[in-house]
């Protein structure tokens, strides 16, 4: 296992020019009754959320904020030859009042495999459309975006339209910023095979991503990674590696645990996971006793190293002693057109060099909540927080910071697990899923 993630490490390559992260379309749909043509600019990033800004011929404008899933048919199973991106909360820019939300559906073409625009519905339409009153769509993806076209949807000081046509930076970081190292904690149960092959992803993607930020801040030098998994995987590894951290006030860490947790029930002010650091393959399994720790706890010891940016995350179970976490059916995996964006290195400094110190607590799950997998992208949470990052490497806003990616990474996971039928249980004759991810900071 280590061996492998090594490898994988070693080949992570990244363009700092350009990469495909966002699908881009312009639609022009009608509504019934009237039908009457409304323009919209459709926008998918590759995490599953998105928005779509709309011009109405009565010269309304809105934007509505997105979320994409696979539809479900009349009998509630998923039907993977439509996709639906469904609106979560809108805003009417004209007066700043709540939109009425809408439903953009993409509809699977057998020939190439790709999803393509179909139909736009209201709350009031139930079920999936059967025809498509979409009049026109347009990939936006094959040709570079003109200043006026965007202008059509978009003010010259919002944020998309500077993240097309703003300044590029040309500086990187300072003499003292190129210093910062960045310690990465990785600690995973992967000799666990009631987990399924979740975890294995779950660390290749951490490592991946940081190794990824290290390189794209020029710090690939300094990054420093301690894993503990494998035949190392116990208590005792974990605490060395947490005591051998030794940050200056600039430097950066890191911590990320996936694997099996809980919540003690004796302990009711405790909301975040103790973590399962037993070795799995051990019969009969032995008590908890000396083989746990708790991720908050471990959040404070890190703090106190003064670091200036503290990151813990915890992607395992939250509910009572032996509820494992269930292996759901995988979110979309659309074959979409990508288009260009460029990174952004003031989006990563935000993120990773903050001016002021700043340190964030992440868990995957609520107390009494389990922490939902799947086989082909790991950990639902890891997985939305992991890509909700990336793309705010590539993003220019206002708004990139922590308490905006934790916001999305949460709001994805509830999204994607409640709308699997696959937790039956008193009181829930639905069986609908639900994991709520726990956050907090400073």
């Amino acid at each position: 296992m280590f061996h492998r993630i090594l490898l994988l490490l070693l080949t992570v390559t990244l363009s700092c020019t350009a990469v495909r992260s966002q699908t881009m379309y312009r639609l022009i749909y009608g509504l019934p009754p009237e039908m009457h043509p409304s323009d919209a600019f459709f926008v998918m990033y590759d995490n599953g959320s998105g928005f779509v800004r709309i011009n109405g011929v009565d010269g309304s404008r809105s934007e509505i904020q997105l979320m994409e899933d696979y539809a479900t048919d009349a009998n509630g199973n998923t039907d993977t030859s439509m996709l639906v991106y469904q609106g979560i909360s809108g805003l009417n820019l004209n007066d700043s009042t709540p939109a009425g939300l809408l439903s953009f559906w993409f509809k699977l073409d057998l020939a190439d495999g790709m999803y393509r625009p179909f139909a736009v519905t209201t709350p009031t339409q139930s079920g999936t459309p059967a025809t498509s009153n979409i009049q026109s769509d347009s990939l936006l993806n094959t040709s570079p975006l003109t200043p006026v076209f965007v202008k059509k949807y978009f003010g010259v000081k919002e944020d998309f339209y500077l993240s097309q046509f703003g300044p590029r930076t040309r500086g990187g970081l300072t003499i003292e910023e190129q210093k910062t190292k960045l310690f990465l904690i990785v600690v995973a149960s992967t000799h666990d095979e009631t987990i399924g092959p979740a975890v294995d992803l779950d660390a290749q993607k951490a490592i991946r991503m940081f190794d990824t930020v290290a390189m794209s801040l020029g710090i690939r030098n300094n990054l420093i990674i301690d894993t503990v998994f494998g035949e190392q995987y116990s208590k005792a590894n974990v605490l060395n590696a947490i005591n051998k951290l030794k940050p200056a006030k600039k430097d950066i860490v890191v911590f990320y645990y996936t694997g099996h947790g809980y919540t003690d029930t004796t302990q009711p002010k405790k909301l975040y996971p103790f973590m399962d650091l037993r070795d799995p393959r051990i019969r009969p399994i032995p008590g908890l006793d000396h083989s746990n720790l708790n991720l908050e706890d471990i959040y404070e010891s890190i703090k106190k190293k003064g670091a200036r940016v503290n990151l813990v995350i915890g992607d395992c179970c939250n509910d009572k002693m032996n509820s494992y976490a269930r292996i759901l059916p995988p979110p979309p995996r659309p074959g979409r057109p990508r288009s260009d964006s460029i990174l952004v290195i003031e989006n990563l400094k935000a993120l990773f060099l903050p001016k002021a110190p700043q340190s964030f607590l992440l868990a995957a799950a609520s107390k009494y909540e389990k922490a939902f997998t799947n086989t082909r992208t790991g950990s639902f949470y890891t997985n939305n927080l992991l890509q909700t990052i990336r793309t705010r490497f590539y993003r220019r806003s206002e708004k990139v910071n922590w308490q905006d990616i934790m916001t999305t990474a949460k709001q994805l996971t509830v999204f994607q697990v409640a709308a699997k039928k696959n937790c039956p249980a008193p009181g829930n004759p639905e069986g609908q899923c639900h994991q709520t991810p726990l956050q907090k900071e400073n």
